[in-house]
């Protein structure tokens, strides 16, 4: 018997105009299944499956700190000691006093440009130096130090554009390739990429859509902006990156991926993922929204259960939700961690 009822999941993607849903439940530290509803795109008959690919939206920081701290694991980042002495190319401006890149990962380096808008198809995507430096085409703010190091959590996707640099500085190479060689091609992962714009021969694509179900103009729109919210990648291959959270150790040591769950001082966040509890109850999460797409990552350490959830849609959160209870239910979760969530 399916542990999901599927004609829930049917109706809850119905009700809150979410043409398609992929989802992977892991329990005992491995991929116990996964499932995938609906249509690529809405009004036509183009099927999503376990393949069908997704922007991951911001949990791309997540798999961009899996790399970040690959790196430290080789030497060639060093975590605690000033970003600006290991930066090359650019250098971070305002007044930095310390700004390491754990600060960098946690949030806490007080770093401004909170998150990034897209790019409609078509229209010229930045360098990752136009980027940082906020200038044409690149459409957000110069990334900087807006308040003192360490002293307080400001979410921030410039911060990890300027980890983005930092890796590129490092290992000499793109930070694309750096992560596909590190990170997505050791966990089986060879399905997604940190992609500027998808390789065209990446037909199996699921478009994204508004609150209201309509199609996102062009399909979706493209985020240069790849270590902040630039992967594209499907449930399976994402569950297997978020199992080295778990110490599936194809990537990360057990005590690099427990530093990563251990909460940062003196802000209480983890590297790349929020985290929720304490002792055995911990749990962590972190989600997922650019334009058109709604996603999340879940996951139970002490028990080896967790979720990671893909919508294309920009009401895909609600959808979310239902499924989350559904699968605590089903697998015995410790507790349903969006139990609080805001009605839809």
């Amino acid at each position: 018997m399916d542990p999901i009822d599927s004609s829930a999941v049917l109706d809850l993607m119905r009700q809150f105009n979410t043409p398609a849903v992929s989802f992977a439940v892991i329990d005992n530290g491995q991929i116990a299944y996964a499932r995938a509803y609906g249509a690529r795109q809405a009004g036509t008959r183009r099927k999503v499956d376990d393949g069908t690919l997704f922007q991951a939206a911001s949990v791309s920081k997540t798999v961009t700190a899996i790399g970040v701290m690959a790196l430290v694991q080789a030497g060639l980042i060093a975590i605690d000691v000033d970003v600006n002495q290991q930066l090359r190319s650019w250098q971070l401006p305002g007044d930095p006093g310390t700004v390491t890149p754990r600060l960098l990962l946690d949030h806490g380096g007080g770093i401004n440009v909170h998150g990034f808008s897209g790019y409609a198809k078509g229209k010229p995507l930045p360098s990752l130096m136009q980027i940082l430096n906020g200038t044409p085409p690149a459409n957000n703010s110069p990334i900087r130090v807006e308040s003192p190091p360490g002293t307080k959590y400001a979410y921030s996707g410039g911060g990890y554009e300027v980890l983005e640099a930092l890796v590129e500085d490092v290992t000499r190479r793109r930070f694309a390739d750096v992560m596909q060689s590190l990170v997505l091609h050791p966990v089986g992962a060879d399905g997604s990429g940190f992609w500027k714009l998808l390789p065209i021969d990446h037909m199996n694509v699921a478009s994204g859509h508004d609150k209201n179900g309509k199609l996102i103009k062009g399909n979706w729109k493209n985020y240069p902006e790849l270590a902040a919210a630039g992967l594209w990648t499907n449930a399976t291959d994402l569950a297997n990156i978020v199992l080295e959270l778990f110490g599936k150790n194809q990537v990360l040591t057990p005590d690099t991926a427990a530093s990563m769950l251990t909460a940062q001082k003196p802000l209480r966040t983890g590297l790349g993922v929020e985290l929720h509890g304490k002792g055995d109850g911990m749990w962590f999460e972190k989600g997922g929204d650019n334009s058109g797409y709604k996603n999340s990552i879940v996951g139970f350490p002490a028990t080896g259960q967790g979720l990671v959830f893909l919508s294309n849609s920009d009401i895909g959160s609600c959808v979310k939700n239902g499924v989350v209870a559904m699968v605590a239910d089903a697998q015995g979760w410790p507790l349903n961690p969006f139990a609080n969530a805001k009605p839809c």
